[in-house]
């Protein structure tokens, strides 16, 4: 697979641009944009997202509707295939909000088409001075993988900004374990134990795109480190941000293509003949 080098400038450039081809509106587009780059510097999936995801990408984001839950102690979105480039930023809004009330909140988000982004999304809570805890079981990958992908990430605040801790399936019971040792309210590791049970069992009989979103105050990176052990996956996001301002993302070439292709769907002539006047041509046929 051929590789390219891009710029996060030129993703940020360029992403909002791409959105708007898939239909989002103006602001969820300018924010998504940093969404996506996020995904593509943490984990090269940003772009092969919208890649592999566009016709489901282009149906969510021509649902006018989203159903909202916000009764006592059941908060819930159903996005209705909406994205989580969408509803993510919301859902972190409405979470930080119950949790200042509460110390903690939990949250379950459904009928998303992408949870490659759920990473970027839970790495804005720390911006509020939260931790997220995002449990799922037998979510799709876009690549059809599921055995590789982690059923459970922790975005906590650090001395640096956002740290993530991800795990994989077999470790989900393990975090359960350690809830206790996190220094979390009893009522928040209560919420987390039943997060843990909903997702394997979704697992095992049912697998769907839900996602159990457990919010809390007052937890550093530091203490779920130590309480998480060093074999852990942990990210420190402005690390590797900053080594990716500095030095680029190797993306798949593929996928940037494709981002170039969507940013030319919002700039193109809209006729045929407007077209042929101005030369028009996409990424793929000026590249053969």
């Amino acid at each position: 697979m051929s590789t390219t080098f891009v710029a996060v400038a030129e993703l940020l450039r360029v992403g909002p641009w791409a959105l708007r081809a898939l239909g989002f509106s103006f602001g969820v587009a300018e924010r998504g944009s940093v969404i996506v780059m996020l995904a593509e510097v943490l984990h090269r999936i940003g772009l092969r997202t919208l890649r592999v995801r566009t016709d489901a990408l282009r149906r969510g984001a021509a649902v006018t509707s989203t159903r909202v839950n916000t009764g006592p102690g059941a908060l819930k979105i159903d996005a209705s295939g909406k994205s989580l480039i969408e509803v993510g930023p919301a859902a972190i809004d409405l979470a930080a909000s119950a949790a200042e009330r509460h110390d903690f909140a939990r949250l379950t988000i459904e009928g998303i088409p992408d949870p490659e982004f759920l990473p970027s999304v839970l790495s804005l809570a720390p911006a509020y001075g939260l931790t997220a805890i995002a449990i799922f079981g037998g979510l799709d990958s876009a690549g059809g993988d599921n055995a590789s992908r982690p059923s459970w990430i922790i975005a906590a605040p650090s001395q640096s900004g956002a740290m993530l801790f991800e795990g994989p399936a077999d470790d989900s019971r393990a975090l359960g374990l350690l809830a206790n040792r996190m220094g979390i309210p009893p009522a928040a590791a209560s919420a987390l134990q039943s997060a843990l049970q909903n997702a394997d069992g979704r697992h095992r009989d049912a697998p769907g795109d839900a996602i159990e979103l457990i919010v809390i105050a007052d937890l550093q990176a530091a203490t779920i480190r130590q309480a998480l052990g060093p074999d852990v996956s942990a990210i420190d996001v402005k690390s590797v941000l900053d080594r990716a301002y500095r030095d680029g993302i190797a993306s798949a070439s593929a996928d940037v293509a494709h981002l170039y292709n969507l940013e030319k769907e919002t700039w193109a002539p809209t006729s045929e003949r407007s077209r042929a006047q101005a030369g028009f041509q996409t990424v793929s046929a000026a590249l053969q």
